[in-house]
């Protein structure tokens, strides 16, 4: 069989590719990245499916080489075999059960029954997938030797040409160990193993027979003893409780006076907490209304005071409003509103009409001049040119006195409103100022007066000083009504029991609390009595029926002895005929793997440049190497040398495998962990195995290139 073109439609990172091969040696020489193990996976794939179907994250296959933004994905393969050509197309969803998969016969297009599409890779090659990623698959993380499957036993020739499943030697093996299993299973309640252990364990109760008999005589003399102690126990309890009820009425009278003598302390302690309070006064205590008013007024005194400050004339100020009171007098008598009421009323619009007529008639006369003089009459013109000039001139006199009058006015009105707003301002200031002065008298007069009620010097600080009587009138208030709850409470107390004080109490009697843990042990005695009393009752119930089920145990072992010896021959007829069929099969086996240890040395020679004697192949195809006198598992070699050992013994089964017609071989960078020398070799490898199989070859080194 061989490979004759592929078509990638979209699988991973690869999409729309197309790639033929050709008989021989097919070299993919690729950077690292380009996706030449995701084209090794489509063709396995397009064969087998995909793997890992149920497992999570990128060992998920179908996640993994799905398009990111989604859909269908897939391609198809073109391939011979037996001289026909077919092409296996494969489109692949979001789930296995919505795949579409078609083989199509080439030479007529039309789809072909000859192999079963869904088992493609298992009809073809004769071995399931992960056979086959054993065999013709080598990649550079999967060139370890990890033993053969059943497929690839069963294509090796052993226990081949059989037709019935179950009479295969793996099958017929694995049912007699299942057997063998089961015989000696733990878990299974049937189990031969369980069947012994029960008879162990029911020989062992019998034996128990004569013990319960003795048990029941001691549990019975014991419950015995134990009725005859919880009688006692409740007489004691009747006498301590009769004693208690002499105890009780002393013992209460004891109490009452212990807290009458406690209630007394307590008044006689708050009452000297009262005179501390009232010293902590130099004169008399203040109220605290009258704290509260006095931090009132020194709270409005501090506000008088910064308003004192923020209102008090400045130098310039003081200096302005002397000029002012100079010029206007006070201010209520200024009458700035009359004044300029008065400037704003004065008006020069007589004089600017005036000087206007005169400009007009000195033009005119002066224009009449000029008509004299042009018709000869010099005189005329001449005085009525003169007359027309003075009139012009005094016009314009007057016209700039106007002007110059309004100018003077205005300037004057602007002083005049300056000095009203700036004397109305200085003036508001200080009258604010007197009051707020006035004010911050009477209240520091108030407050000295109520320093002087309570004989206590004027402070620097009044704030804090209020805020200390406050403290100690506070206190002081705590003092008196403590005193007067103490008092309050001890009155009370002696209208309760008038003759607690006085009244005599027995001397030599225990206390209720003394009493009360008497009567408290012997009670916990007596349950414990009745609980031991109950157990021992417990006990004989339950010997009574253990030495009732003897008899019953030994119907069971004796049936159960029987069943035992014809299990444990079944098990012995198990584990003969294993161990013919195991030396049968040993026998068997010895046909093909001389083939094998051969190919394996060949492989491993033509690499290694040794001849390979020190691995040792075993009937179950198990690979080991010799050191140090012993066989070691081939897993103890380095990483480098696990490969090229994988990789000969991969091909030596393959080449066993196929006598016939044998499938292409994938190599997926196989060298990539082997020395220079070694890669050298697997070049030489890889051209010998063109010559017989179609290898498609991918590497991204220029040093690993055939």
């Amino acid at each position: 069989m061989k490979l004759l073109n592929c078509h990638i439609e979209n699988f991973g990172k690869l999409n729309n590719l197309n790639f033929d091969f050709t008989e021989g040696l097919n070299t993919v020489f690729e950077e690292n990245g380009w996706g030449k193990s995701t084209l090794v996976t489509f063709i396995r794939v397009m064969f087998y499916g995909f793997e890992g179907e149920r497992k999570q994250g990128l060992s998920n296959e179908r996640r993994k080489y799905s398009p990111w933004q989604g859909g269908a994905f897939g391609g198809s393969i073109r391939f011979e075999k037996d001289g026909k050509v077919y092409k296996v197309s494969r489109v692949f969803m979001n789930k296995e059960g919505l795949d579409e998969a078609v083989l199509i016969d080439d030479a007529t297009g039309l789809e072909s029954e000859d192999y079963d599409v869904t088992d493609l890779g298992g009809e073809l090659f004769g071995i399931d997938s992960d056979s086959f990623m054993r065999t013709a698959f080598i990649s550079q993380n999967d060139c370890v030797y990890n033993e053969t499957t059943d497929d690839i036993d069963s294509k090796l020739g052993k226990l081949a040409d059989q037709t019935d499943e179950n009479a295969g030697y793996d099958s017929i093996v694995t049912r007699l160990k299942k057997a063998v299993t089961a015989a000696n299973s733990k878990v299974n309640r049937d189990s031969l193993f369980n069947m012994k252990r029960r008879a162990v364990e029911l020989e062992e109760e019998i034996k128990q027979g004569a013990v319960i008999d003795n048990s029941l005589a001691d549990v019975r003399k014991l419950s015995s003893d134990e009725k005859e102690k919880a009688a006692e126990l409740e007489e004691r309890r009747a006498g301590l409780l009769a004693r208690r009820t002499i105890c009780v009425a002393a013992d209460e009278r004891r109490i009452r006076r212990a807290r009458l003598l406690e209630l007394k302390d307590v008044v006689r302690k708050r009452q000297e907490n009262l005179l501390n309070a009232e010293g902590d006064f130099e004169g008399r205590a203040p109220g605290r209304s009258e704290i509260d008013e006095a931090m009132e007024e020194a709270r409005l005194l501090g506000i008088s005071e910064a308003s004192l400050e923020a209102y008090a004339l400045t130098d310039e100020e003081n200096a302005e409003y002397d000029r002012l009171y100079s010029e206007y007098g006070t201010f209520e008598d200024a009458d700035f509103d009359g004044r300029i009421a008065y400037d704003e009323s004065i008006s020069f619009k007589g004089i600017g009409i005036a000087s206007v007529i005169l400009i007009i008639l000195g033009l005119l006369f002066v224009a009449a001049g000029a008509l004299m003089f042009l018709r000869s009459t010099l005189i005329i013109a001449a005085i009525l040119a003169g007359i027309g000039i003075i009139s012009t001139i005094v016009g314009i006199v007057l016209s700039r006195s106007k002007h110059k009058k309004e100018a003077k006015l205005k300037e004057d009105l602007i002083i005049l409103k300056n000095d009203f707003a700036s004397y109305r301002a200085l003036d508001n200031k200080y009258l604010r100022s007197e009051e707020a002065a006035g004010k911050a008298e009477k209240l520091r007069e108030s407050l000295k007066n109520f320093y002087i009620s309570l004989n206590v010097a004027f402070p620097s600080n009044i704030t804090a000083s209020l805020n200390d009587l406050r403290q100690l009138s506070e206190h002081l208030k705590v003092c008196k009504d403590e005193l007067s709850e103490a008092k309050a409470e001890l009155s009370e107390y002696e209208k309760r029991f008038p003759e607690d004080e006085n009244a005599p109490i027995e001397e030599g009697l225990e206390t209720v609390a003394e009493l009360d843990e008497k009567i408290r042990a012997v009670e916990y005695d007596g349950n414990e009595s009745h609980k031991r009393i109950l157990e021992y009752a417990r006990r004989i119930e339950t010997l009574k029926e253990q030495r009732d089920e003897i008899d019953l145990k030994e119907e069971e072992l004796e049936l159960l002895r029987e069943k035992i010896v014809k299990e444990s021959e079944k098990v012995r007829l198990y584990n003969l005929t294993k161990d013919y069929l195991t030396r049968a099969k040993n026998r068997y086996t010895e046909k093909y793997l001389g083939p094998i240890r051969e190919g394996f040395k060949k492989y491993y020679s033509l690499i290694a440049g040794k001849e390979g004697d020190e691995y040792n192949l075993d009937a179950n195809t198990h690979l080991s190497v010799e050191a140090a006198g012993l066989n070691r598992d081939t897993g103890s070699l380095s990483f480098g040398y696990q490969n090229l050992v994988g990789l000969c013994m991969r091909m030596a089964l393959f080449e066993a495998m196929y006598k016939a017609e044998a499938p292409f071989i994938v190599m997926d960078d196989p060298f990539v962990h082997m020395d220079e020398e070694k890669i050298a070799k697997g070049r030489e490898l890889i051209k010998l195995l063109a010559k017989d199989y179609q290898v498609i070859y991918m590497t991204c080194h220029e040093s690993r290139k055939v």
